[in-house]
């Protein structure tokens, strides 16, 4: 079973980090599940700004499709996020990805560094869609948030859902 990160385990990877730049990339990582190459994407045109939220674009990797997540300005750990993303936010840099690595390796690199050696960027990924699914996401939900083609990818998220028999006993009459 692939191992669940925990909020705790989060922050101290924070508290690890050198700079804003790797507690945003953490804290985003944490929060979307979005892939290393996806991350790597992201420039500060993909950051809406929404009253009391954000409005994130991630692009698509891996023949799935690009998606948009609102995510509350009061998540745990998205002020990272947030300043950072307006310390890059210039008129000559708007379109110029926010982090500087250019490779999902050193990505994965950081990742492993900050853990100890215990987790992957998947891990985060895994972690965010089984807790999805866990509070009840629908397997649509859960496909839309993964950026997924069609609900085979998240069949195996499916199954943990203690919430998908309580909420089909309300339907069946």
């Amino acid at each position: 079973m692939e191992q669940q990160i925990t909020q705790e385990q989060v922050k101290s990877m924070l508290d690890r980090c050198f700079d804003d730049e790797q507690k945003a990339l953490v804290s985003i990582l944490w929060i979307t599940g979005a892939r290393p190459a996806e991350l790597i994407e992201l420039t500060p045109v993909c950051f809406l700004p929404l009253d009391g939220a954000v409005q994130i674009s991630i692009p698509t990797k891996k023949h799935g499709y690009a998606r948009t997540l609102t995510i509350a300005n009061d998540t745990p750990f998205f002020i990272n996020v947030l300043s950072y993303v307006n310390k890059c936010n210039t008129m000559d840099t708007r379109d110029k990805p926010i982090f500087h690595w250019r490779t999902d390796g050193c990505i994965r690199f950081l990742i492993y560094r900050l853990s100890d050696g215990k987790l992957t960027p998947y891990n985060f990924r895994h972690s965010r869609l089984t807790q999805l699914a866990k509070i009840g996401a629908s397997p649509y939900e859960l496909m839309v948030f993964k950026g997924a083609r069609d609900t085979r990818s998240v069949a195996a998220y499916i199954g943990r859902s203690p919430h998908m028999i309580e909420r089909l006993k309300d339907k069946i009459v």
